[in-house]
């Protein structure tokens, strides 16, 4: 089973562990990219309920 399969089943692209590895990188860019077909609000919902600290 290959990397792109492992993942195919998570919610996540990163893993936490690799997120902390790369986390002081400047170049570093994380996106939030939550959305639903049916709802289109839903995803400033969730954005509005929490997301990471700084992000825009």
């Amino acid at each position: 089973m290959n990397r792109a399969q492992k993942n195919h089943d998570r919610k996540n692209l990163v893993d936490a562990q690799s997120l902390l590895t790369g986390i002081a990188d400047p170049d570093l860019r994380l996106f939030d990219c939550r959305f639903s077909l049916a709802d289109s609000k839903e995803g400033r919902r969730a954005y509005a309920e929490g997301h990471l600290p700084g992000g825009r």
